[in-house]
């Protein structure tokens, strides 16, 4: 999980903006190139108290690399925070931003290329929901455990041939995969929590869970790294840089 996407779980300040690369090449990163905002009363100003002003803002980033170029959106709302210079008698006021939905979805999560379609689609369904309603993001992130047990083929049938549930699904999988198996659990109890709205379930608590996944699926599909080794044990017998 890239460390900028941590940042958007938390208000951050106008101009200190993330930085996130592009959800459609996966290869350029994102810039700024329209920030626009509005008080909650229409107005771009207040005489009132400049502390005070909340509203909406819309945020515009586009691909910085030459072959993409796209756009992507990202809305939110924001509060103001402020400080009070003495000497100079001097009120600075700043806008605290707090995204609520980016389009396309920037993944949350990164996958290996051989991860299971079905498992990637479920994860870019999470992803497009995680800022708007982490509580709802939990629970499509259960779905993502439910389709990756299917392409485990871990199919448990309790008794009276009722349909399997993930939980006893995931315990047989732990069996064969211990670690993987104890991540997709803890995670699966965090997505039962998407059931009860009354639950506190912050960003943050979104991508800590995510993250748990992100390893299960790091250990299930590892990288295939045969070639690198194999080349690293032809320089050790050669004792020197061969191809």
């Amino acid at each position: 999980m890239h460390r900028s996407i941590r940042k958007l779980a938390s208000p951050f300040r106008d101009g200190d903006w993330p930085n996130l690369g592009c959800p459609v090449c996966g290869e350029g990163g994102l810039r700024v190139e329209r920030f626009e905002w509005e008080h909650q009363n229409g107005q771009k100003d207040h005489e009132d108290d400049p502390t005070d002003l909340r509203g909406r803002f819309e945020l515009r980033l586009v691909c910085g690399r030459a072959q993409c170029t796209s756009w992507v959106l990202m809305t939110g709302d924001y509060i103001t925070d402020w400080s009070f210079d003495d000497y100079n008698k001097y009120l600075d006021v700043w806008p605290m931003l707090t995204v609520r939905t980016i389009l396309p979805p920037i993944p949350v999560i990164e996958l290996t290329d051989n991860v299971p379609e079905s498992v990637r689609t479920a994860i870019d369904r999470a992803s497009a929901v995680i800022w708007l309603d982490p509580l709802a993001f939990a629970g499509v992130l259960r779905t993502a455990v439910e389709r990756l047990m299917d392409e485990q083929g871990i199919v448990v049938r309790p008794a009276g041939k009722k349909p399997a549930y993930l939980h006893d699904r995931l315990l047989e999988f732990a069996k064969v995969q211990p670690q993987a198996g104890k991540l997709l659990l803890a995670a699966k109890w965090v997505g039962n929590t998407g059931a009860h709205e009354t639950t506190p379930f912050t960003p943050t608590d979104a991508l800590d869970t995510a993250e748990m996944v992100e390893v299960a699926l790091g250990v299930i599909y590892a990288k295939d790294n045969s070639a690198l080794l194999a080349r690293a044990d032809r320089i050790n017998n050669a004792k020197k840089l061969v191809p």
